[in-house]
């Protein structure tokens, strides 16, 4: 994938997250993800995305995967 179509891809994302801000739908995933494919190519979009990273909850960021403690303690909890 050449610089341009990266750059012109990740600016059309961010767009589209702006857009879908205001609009159910995953607006701050968007803006993420077009800030990754940017961030190869434009200095300005790492540190926004390490800026943006800080702020979103953990869980947006890196999902926790359940592991079988977690789904024993659930288990424990529910009464199960």
């Amino acid at each position: 994938m050449g610089r341009t179509t990266r750059i012109a891809s990740g600016t059309g994302l961010v767009i589209l997250g702006i857009v879908l801000l205001p609009l159910p739908g995953p607006g701050w995933v968007t803006i993420g993800a077009g800030l990754a494919v940017l961030s190869r190519d434009v200095e300005w979009a790492g540190r926004t995305l390490d800026w943006l990273k800080a702020r979103l909850p953990s869980q947006l960021v890196e999902p926790e995967s359940p592991t079988a403690d977690h789904v024993e303690d659930e288990a424990d909890r529910a009464g199960g």
